[in-house]
């Protein structure tokens, strides 16, 4: 989590709080809604977390739309307080994830 900067780490935590509310795969779309950042900027935040090695799995499916998901062995750790802590930590002033 370390080598993550604080809008990766932001990205991540939304994929996992995402898939959690609908109980399916997440999309590009989907992310840069909840943060209100362009689909451009999400995709660069997810190959960079995919590059160091973050557990997200990401399908195409009909060689178009893209899926995103959390590794469900990593889910089953129940590691997403500690991630929060952890954004937090990053920056003590902030009071919300958004």
């Amino acid at each position: 989590l370390k080598t993550l900067t604080k809008q990766e780490l932001l990205a991540f935590l939304t994929i996992y709080q995402l898939e959690e509310d609908q109980k399916q795969s997440v999309t590009y779309t989907d992310v840069s809604k909840k943060m209100g950042l362009s689909e451009g900027c999400i995709r660069t935040y997810i190959s960079a977390l995919i590059q160091k090695g973050a557990p997200i799995i990401k399908k195409k499916h009909n060689n178009k739309m893209v899926f995103l998901s959390i590794i469900e062995d990593f889910r089953t750790l129940n590691y997403k307080e500690r991630i929060i802590a952890a954004y937090y930590g990053a920056d003590p002033g902030q009071k919300r994830l958004f």
